[in-house]
């Protein structure tokens, strides 16, 4: 079975795209090689933005070769909200004609209708699956109205015949937000019927980065993305509220080190903090370092869908505080201890994660002890056997 992988790509700065630490990369980097070892004659083939920094583009390229991924580039605009609509009609028609995948694995369903296009005049019986990694409806926005994805993201579910979301919650909210536009009960059935959760998987290599930490430590990892849009924004301005109340209490105030994965503007801070730039596997290294122990998320207002940043740094030892809303209420067990649902539940688990080790550490093993049960070969098989039932027109 060939699979043509196409990823979505937004860390871009001054005109080079920082994949390595991109979720998107993450989520095919963790997948990928769970799906080679339940189906080992599985084909993958890549395509790559031309504009790679160096030093990501290397770090890809060790992890395709390890796994005997073909690498295919293309010339892409590094447009951040560009990159959603960029599609070289011409090259990508060359691309399906030279390879004949079985399979599209589209992370971005705005081309579905493109490729279904290709399709139809290659007259291919290669079927599309579309993973939805955000959903930009009215009542659930991304992005500013004026550049608004959804009707490109319906399309892209209408196209599909495969649709993987990463979360119940995700499930829901596209089918809601699909009846309330269409108004057409029958779609949404149909579109159900092709609809399965696959949540993101986590690196199994991650654990050798993993160490046992000393709990005495305070430092905070903020390993979000700095952005100007608005959920970004909230987030970042809880924490510095946070800390800014928390040092006016206590009279002293943690370090706080940012990853800052989308490059952007590094912002002012009125307390301690590094703003750090790491290969992938030395953000292991460092997630995983007595440098850090506590994992804040305070997306209350993103009505994301996922946060592998917070899983990651949850399964390397440190404290994860998160709130129980959205798909965040799917990445970690229903009765974790470090859920919040208001903003003022949030500053109170910030302060006794910071002031209370017992509880910091009752948080790390609960986190550790969910993700003990989760398998990511099991996931790829289930995976796997979809695609088979699809291409066999059992669907």
């Amino acid at each position: 079975m060939k699979i043509l992988w196409l990823p979505q790509f937004s860390s871009v700065k001054e005109g080079k795209y920082y994949i390595a630490s991109d979720s998107n990369y993450s989520f095919a980097k963790n997948l990928i090689p769970s799906l080679l070892k339940v189906f080992p004659e599985l084909e993958i083939f890549f395509l790559l933005p031309w504009d790679v920094a160096k030093s990501d583009y290397l770090e890809f390229y060790k992890f395709a070769q390890t796994y005997e991924i073909k690498i295919s580039k293309i010339k892409m605009t590094t447009s951040v909200f560009g990159t959603r609509y960029s599609f070289d009609y011409e090259y990508m028609k060359e691309l399906i004609e030279k390879i004949k995948p079985d399979y599209i694995w589209e992370n971005n369903p705005v081309h579905a209708r493109a490729l279904k296009t290709i399709l139809w005049e290659l007259k291919y019986d290669t079927k599309i699956l579309v993973y939805y990694h955000w959903i930009d409806s009215p009542d659930y926005p991304k992005v500013a109205p004026e550049i608004s994805y959804w009707y490109r993201q319906i399309e892209g579910a209408v196209s599909a015949d495969l649709i993987f979301l990463n979360s119940h919650y995700a499930l829901a909210q596209i089918c809601t937000s699909i009846h309330k536009t269409l108004r057409d009960v029958t779609i949404v059935k149909s579109l159900v019927k092709k609809m399965y959760k696959v949540p993101p998987i986590f690196d199994s290599k991650l654990f050798e980065f993993k160490k046992s930490k000393s709990l005495e430590c305070k430092g905070i990892i903020f390993n979000h993305r700095l952005s100007s849009l608005s959920y970004y924004k909230d987030n970042f301005n809880i924490l510095a509220d946070f800390m800014e109340k928390f040092i006016k209490k206590n009279g002293w105030g943690p370090k706080v080190y940012f990853t800052n994965p989308s490059r952007k503007e590094e912002p002012k801070v009125n307390f301690e903090a590094e703003f750090l730039d790491l290969s992938l596997p030395d953000y292991y290294k460092f997630l995983g370092s007595d440098k850090v122990t506590i994992a804040p998320n305070f997306f209350l207002h993103s009505q994301g869908m996922w946060s592998i940043s917070t899983v990651e740094a949850g399964l390397l030892g440190n404290a994860v505080i998160l709130p129980y809303k959205y798909g965040y209420m799917e990445c970690a067990p229903k009765d974790y201890s470090g859920f919040f649902k208001t903003k003022e539940e949030a500053y109170q688990l910030f302060e006794k994660v910071l002031l209370d080790n017992e509880f910091k550490t009752q948080l790390i093993e609960e986190y550790n002890k969910f993700y003990s049960n989760v398998n990511g070969d099991k996931l790829a098989k289930k995976v796997m056997e979809l695609l088979k039932r699809g291409i066999n027109n059992e669907l």
